[in-house]
Parts: C-alpha cells; sequence; structure tokens
C-alpha cells in the first residue's frame, strides 16, 4: 500500500509541476515583450521542472519515473520545436541524476539515455500522424513510453522498477502507466481551461480599451497611455485628425454609410502609419466621434510638415464608394513633448492646434512649433 500511496503523491506533485510549466511556457510564447533572455528562461523554467521530476519520482518510488512527461505534453500542446528540444535536455539531465546518485556512468547508459529520447520524439510524431484525436494520442504516446522504457531501459540505473517479485513488477509497472495517464489527463485539462480564460480576459481586454466599430484604441486606453508614456522623451508627439465635413456626410448620405466611412478611414490610417512608422507600435485611437489620435515618435518620422502633407495627398486619392466617390480630407493639429513637460498638456495643445487648422480652411495640419 504504501507504494500505491507514493505513487498518488507522485502523481500530485508531477501534475502540479508540469501544470504550472506549461502555463508559464505559453504566457512566455504568446508575450509581445521578447528578449534574449527568452530562450534561456525556457530552458532553466524546463531543464528545472524535468529534474524536480527526476529528484521526486526518485525519492517517492525509488527510481526515475514520467521524465518525459513534460516534453510529451510540450510537443501536443505548447510547440514541437521546444519538444525536440526537451527530448535532448532530458537525458542530459537524467545522466547528471543518476552520476550524483550512482557516483558512475558508463558510455552504454549515455547511449541508451539518448537513443531513448530519440525514441520519444519519433514516437510522438508517429502517434500524432496516425491519431488525429489529441488527447487519445497524448495517452498512446505515455503508455508506449513508459512501457517501452521498462523494458529498453532495464539496465540503465535508477530507471527500472526495483522489485523481487514479477507479479508485483507487473502490477506496479501497470500502475505506473495508469499514474501517467491520469497525470496527462489532468494537466491537460487544466492548461486549456486557462488557455480558456486567458483567451477570454483578452477579449475583456479587447472590449475595454478597443472601440467597436473601428476596432482601434478607444479614449479609455489614451488616458491610461497619456500617464503610461515615459515623459522623458522629447520626441514624443501626438496628432489628432478630423475629418472634414463628416456631419455633412452624416446628414447627406445617412449614418450607416457615415459609420462605413469611419471605418476605412481607420483601415486607412493604420496601414499607412504602420507602413511609415516601421516596426513600431502603432498607438493610434479612436479619440470621438470622426476624431483620430496618433502618438508617436517624431524622431522616426523627420520633417513632420512634409509627412503630413503627404498622408493629407494619398487620403485624396482613395475611393469612397460609401459617398458616391467625394474626396475626403482631415484637418489635423501636432504637439510635441519638447514644449510641454506631460502628454496631457501635449495633446490639449494638439487640438487647439486642430482647431486652428480648421478655422484656416481644412484640409491641412497645424504643427506646434514653440
Amino acid at each position: 500500500m504504501v507504494e500505491f500511496y507514493n505513487y498518488f503523491m507522485l502523481m500530485l506533485i508531477v501534475a502540479s509541476l508540469a501544470t504550472s510549466t506549461l502555463i508559464s511556457l505559453r504566457f512566455i510564447n504568446i508575450s509581445e515583450f521578447k528578449n534574449g533572455y527568452v530562450d534561456l528562461i525556457k530552458v532553466l523554467m524546463s531543464g528545472s521542472m524535468v529534474y524536480t521530476t527526476m529528484s521526486v519520482s526518485y525519492n517517492f518510488v525509488g527510481n526515475i519515473a514520467h521524465e518525459y512527461l513534460l516534453a510529451i505534453l510540450t510537443y501536443f500542446l505548447i510547440s514541437k520545436r521546444q519538444a525536440f528540444f526537451l527530448t535532448l535536455i532530458t537525458p542530459l539531465f537524467a545522466l547528471l541524476f543518476i552520476f550524483f546518485i550512482d557516483d558512475s556512468l558508463s558510455l552504454r547508459v549515455i547511449i541508451m539515455c539518448f537513443a531513448f529520447g530519440l525514441f520519444v520524439f519519433l514516437l510522438m510524431s508517429v502517434t500524432t500522424y496516425l491519431i488525429p484525436n489529441q488527447l487519445l494520442a497524448i495517452i498512446v504516446c505515455e503508455i508506449l513510453a513508459v512501457t517501452t522504457k521498462l523494458w529498453f531501459a532495464s539496465d540503465i540505473p535508477l530507471m527500472a522498477v526495483q522489485s523481487g517479485s514479477e507479479l508485483f513488477e507487473l502490477i506496479q509497472s501497470l500502475y505506473r502507466v495508469g499514474v501517467g495517464i491520469a497525470v496527462l489527463i489532468i494537466v491537460r485539462q487544466l492548461y486549456l481551461q486557462v488557455v480558456k480564460l486567458q483567451y477570454q480576459n483578452k477579449k475583456l481586454y479587447q472590449n475595454s480599451y478597443h472601440d467597436n466599430l473601428t476596432g482601434l484604441f478607444n479614449y479609455r486606453k489614451l488616458e491610461k497611455d497619456l500617464s503610461w508614456y515615459s515623459q522623458d522623451n522629447d520626441n514624443l508627439g501626438i496628432a489628432i485628425f478630423d475629418l472634414d465635413y463628416f456631419k455633412q456626410i452624416n446628414d447627406e448620405f445617412g449614418h450607416l454609410n457615415g459609420n462605413q466611412l469611419l471605418q476605412h478611414f481607420s483601415e486607412f490610417l493604420s496601414e499607412y502609419l504602420q507602413y511609415k512608422n516601421g516596426n513600431e507600435p502603432l498607438n493610434l485611437y479612436r479619440y470621438g466621434g470622426e476624431e483620430f489620435v496618433w502618438i508617436f515618435d517624431a524622431s522616426h518620422i523627420g520633417d513632420l510638415a512634409l509627412f503630413f502633407e503627404s498622408l493629407q495627398r494619398q487620403l485624396k486619392t482613395m475611393p469612397w464608394d460609401e459617398i458616391d466617390g467625394r474626396t475626403i480630407s482631415f484637418s489635423g493639429g501636432v504637439g510635441l513633448l519638447r514644449h510641454h513637460h506631460d502628454l496631457s498638456s501635449v495633446l490639449r495643445s494638439a487640438d487647439e492646434l486642430l482647431y486652428q487648422a480648421k478655422a484656416n480652411g481644412r484640409a491641412q495640419t497645424t504643427i506646434e512649433t514653440k
């Protein structure tokens, strides 16, 4: 009974370790903030989980068990590339653990450890190809991995089931397979629930910070970003765009066509500004009605006057079917942080300059000079 209780406790610990590791790997993979340390973090995280699993299983059941469980789950749920890498580092950690405990390593043991890692990856590949159902493929893969290991790795220290009775050894082997399957099912279900929650949170975020009509950021997001952005970058600027005579367009062509025009204008702005701004994040907001706000780094633009003149010319060449091909223009105001102490003041300045542009005849952009 002690053996079975130990396996049960092992199942809970391994399930907890695998779940937290998979969720962390997913978070890193989908995160927009990446740098040169990301791959190192993945290695340390995955390696720590694998080595901890070996240590826990050795202390609970007297041998290394389920060390490839994370690789199998990673292959089916996260990334085949990362799973392949795991099947390469898992033998290294296994050999390291064996050396610390057994104080010896032979060439045969080294070869067999790496050969089994390669076998596991090939097994995952074949299982994916032959079995379309993901859960069934994971279970079959674990069963074949565990049972093959009991035969294939019987001569590797700390790998084989330790028992003097063949019947008990068979029962323990079957129980080990059952534990592995249970852990896989539990971890997969927990992981999928977390993914579902992440998706729901993402939808809530989009609803909270995105304009429903245009898909751009909304005024609430603008307020948040005005306080979030660094106030030390003198190159930051804020531009406000206002579609000229939009109220007349709404009255003449109707609100549905007016909404379509707003959607197409926002698409035009997004594409043009992203193209001209390179790989920089596009901080474009619907300010309200027919007004749009853009927070930008002026050091990436060059001559601001030429830039906004080019934008105006490009806009006038666009076909607007919803308003019977009428030429569309915008009035704009541009404020720069170098003339102010904070972005809220820059926004107010840009708003004032926008009204100057409208008062001077529209279809132009007034840029702050002092």
